[in-house]
């Protein structure tokens, strides 16, 4: 799978289980979030060098790929988004042979990462998926990213209207579902608000 060249040793794992994850990624989603899902990878995997973390790449980036299916119509459902994503991608990854302990590992990355707990998270995959999709989605923390690494990840994914696309996709979840995980996540911590205000400027 050739996405780009590594960039300062963040590498795009070359397997069989990460090309079909983001085939099925390509197969749902439209660019934005195809995009979003790739910069979430990035920014998980630069700051986790940072803070010395050191994941298994492969399932970092089969996490980052599909952690938002739960925002996609196919797997949208009664549940918080986050579980129905979850609970899909782990049942995709068994479905193709993938090891159980990896996939559960897996789910609870999806299950987790809108949960601000989780940049704790003694799991290194588990944190880094939060922490590379509160990135992007907020803004926060991307100061520790070095400014070079910043503009190589935009470069090749550009935003798109990200913010747009998640101010829509979460707003139809808190309408669905006002007792959902992300709806209290916005009322109490003002997601939606630290999304409106994050320094990328992509609305169109």
């Amino acid at each position: 799978m050739k996405l780009t060249p590594d960039l300062d040793g963040i590498l795009y794992p070359d397997t069989d289980m990460a090309e079909a994850a983001t085939a099925l990624l390509r197969g749902v989603s439209g660019q934005t979030m195809i995009n979003h899902c790739l910069r979430s990878y990035r920014y998980g995997a630069v700051i986790g060098k940072s803070l010395g973390r050191k994941p298994d790449a492969e399932a970092l980036f089969i996490a980052a790929v599909l952690h938002d299916l739960g925002l996609e119509a196919p797997y949208d459902g009664p549940d918080d988004f986050e579980k129905n994503g979850a609970v899909a991608a782990e049942r995709f990854l068994l479905s193709k042979g993938y090891a159980e302990k990896k996939a559960s590992l897996i789910h609870d990355a999806i299950l987790l990462h809108t949960d601000l707990a989780a940049g704790a998270d003694a799991r290194d995959e588990v944190a880094l998926l939060h922490l590379g999709t509160l990135i992007d989605i907020t803004g926060l923390r991307l100061d520790e990213i070095p400014e070079k690494e910043a503009s190589a990840i935009l470069d090749e994914f550009p935003r798109l209207g990200c913010k747009a696309l998640f101010r829509e996709r979460i707003g139809a979840q808190i309408s669905a579902k006002p007792d959902c995980h992300i709806a209290h996540v916005s009322r109490d911590q003002g997601m939606l608000k630290l999304l409106d205000a994050s320094s990328f400027d992509d609305w169109a």
